[in-house]
């Protein structure tokens, strides 16, 4: 191929490429300026096509936050915890007691580390989410538990230094130390389980039909109506990058 083969085809090529771009149909950006509670300043707007109304950012809020509100509080157990804390009671706090006051505080703490136990500011988010159950997880393995069950650092000790036989022979015991945190919020579980239900929710709420009316001129933007101008707008750019986007495709061909 000479020199002047390779100059009539590029020629070629770049009158071709401006050829497809002039007479490719596009749409120009959404210009539109507009304002809740404020009146339309254009002429009627219609839609030119069926397309949907998407649910607006402050409804997708309210609903994400009454979502987490449904959500079963979950926590995930450190089982080391409790083999080192019932340990150290075993060295530092058996050899003070007599046996069946130990026998009592071992069989007290078992159970509490089995069903874990919380700090102070989880405690209290647990209860302020007015929830009547929480799962634990352990390993792979979940349980569900009522949620007066799971107690913080400080309830054990006041029920404990508060027991009725052993309660002044533990106090002195100084078991304050013996009582360790073992449950942390499972944020991977409840992630999931948000996610769960935000598929569930759907992200339409109606859909405008094509040359049905939108907006007339002077007409107050309600909600209603911001929706459906704002769902246009979103619609209307996802369909100009589309065309745009097949345009270049075409070109690459050529």
């Amino acid at each position: 191929m000479n020199i002047f083969q390779i100059i009539v085809r590029i020629i070629f090529l770049i009158a071709a490429v401006g050829i497809v771009t002039y007479f490719f149909p596009h749409s120009e950006t959404f210009h539109y300026e507009y304002e809740l509670g404020k009146p339309w300043r254009y002429g009627r707007l219609t839609a030119p096509y069926d397309y949907p109304i998407y649910r607006n950012d402050s409804v997708i809020h309210k609903t994400e936050d009454s979502l987490r509100m449904q959500l079963t509080p979950r926590y995930v157990m450190n089982a080391e915890v409790n083999a080192t804390m019932l340990d150290n009671m075993r060295r530092k706090v058996q050899p003070y007691l007599p046996a069946d006051a130990y026998s009592h505080l071992r069989r007290l703490m078992e159970n509490y580390y089995a069903t874990g136990i919380l700090n102070e500011a989880e405690k209290d988010k647990l209860q302020s989410s007015g929830k009547t159950e929480a799962h634990v997880r352990i390993d792979n393995h979940s349980k569900a538990y009522p949620a007066s069950q799971i107690k913080s650092e400080k309830e054990i000790y006041t029920e404990i230094v508060g027991d009725s036989v052993y309660g002044p022979l533990f106090q002195r015991a100084k078991i304050r130390d013996l009582i360790g945190v073992n449950l942390s919020p499972d944020t991977t579980a409840m992630n999931h389980e948000f996610a769960r239900l935000r598929q569930e929710v759907s992200a339409i709420t109606g859909v405008v039909l094509a040359d049905s009316r939108i907006v007339d001129q002077g007409e107050i933007i309600t909600q209603d109506i911001y929706d459906k101008i704002h769902s246009y707008s979103i619609e209307h750019e996802m369909r100009r990058e589309t065309s745009s986007d097949e345009t270049l495709m075409l070109i690459g061909q050529i």
